[in-house]
This record gives C-alpha cells, structure tokens and sequence, in this order.
C-alpha cells in the first residue's frame, strides 16, 4: 500500500483496511453488497490475472506505468460516470 500511495497526489481513503474480514462481511450484509459479491462471475480479477502476481511492488515500476496512463481523464471520465448511493 504504501508504494502505490507514494506515486499518487491525493489521498486514499481505505475505510475497511482496520476490518477483519468477519467485520467487512458484517458492514457488506448492513449495505446490503454482500449478497452480489458471492456471486460466482468471471470478472477482470480473474480473467487478467497473472499466474504468478508480484507481492512486493517496485516504485520504480509503479511510476513507469502511471506515466503511461491518461490518470487526469480516468479519473474525470470516472467521476462523471459515477452515481451517488446513499447508505
């Protein structure tokens, strides 16, 4: 986590990362996500995985790619796709 925060500008916000996974599963049943996130699918996670994923990421590497990538317009393009849910 804190490779990927030092190449990032604004703050990430990871409200679950003091949860166990008994409490994320507790707060997913009060919002009512629980339900769709046992969903058996194939997803991205699974179709792109790699074989043998990096455990330990290189900053060097992270920087190198973030330069690659449009960062302002995803995150424009994201924001005005986005959808307010109130909980």
């Amino acid at each position: 986590m804190s490779t990927i925060q030092n190449g990032i500008e604004l703050p990430i916000l990871r409200p679950l990362v003091t949860l166990n996974k008994e409490q994320i599963i507790e707060k997913a049943k009060a919002i009512s996500t629980y339900d769709i996130s046992i969903e058996p699918h194939d997803d991205t996670c699974v179709l792109f995985a790699p074989l043998k994923p990096a455990t330990q990421a290189k900053l060097a590497h992270i920087m190198d790619e973030e330069g690659r990538n449009p960062t302002y317009s995803l995150v424009f393009n994201a924001l005005d796709a986005a959808e307010k849910i109130l909980i």
